[in-house]
């Protein structure tokens, strides 16, 4: 009597067990399920937050090249507005000193001529007087 008791007893809790281990293995699914669906949930609002901080560091690298392109592009029309200044300024220093040299020159010519004129005891042309 005792053995089937026993068995009685062994049965039950086989079931029992049986019972347990399946409520274990759904609860189980169940969490496992309830994290995959929390982990895409994470990855779902981390994939849009690098999407944003992408679509505003896009945007900043944009504007950062327009900035810095207009502050080139303004540099340099300041650079060739001072080459050019620096330029026209020394081509009329060369004429200037063009013009001295010439006329010092065409003065010095005239002397010369003068002092041989004189010399040679010739009258200058009348234009000249």
């Amino acid at each position: 009597m005792n053995t089937a008791i026993l068995s009685s007893v062994i049965g039950g809790s086989a079931v029992v067990l049986a019972s347990v281990v399946g409520a274990l293995a759904a609860h189980f699914l169940a969490v496992q399920r309830e994290n995959q669906k929390t982990i895409e949930g994470k990855f779902d609002q981390m994939t849009s937050a690098i999407q944003s901080l992408d679509t505003h560091f896009t945007g900043e690298v944009k504007d950062l090249e327009i900035r810095q392109t207009d502050r080139f592009v303004g540099e340099i029309k300041d650079l060739e507005i001072r080459q050019t200044d620096r330029f026209v300024g020394e081509v009329k220093d060369l004429e200037v000193r063009l013009t001295d040299k010439f006329i010092s020159h065409l003065t010095a010519h005239g002397e010369r001529l003068a002092r041989i004129e004189s010399k040679l005891d010739i009258d200058p042309p009348a234009e000249a007087a």
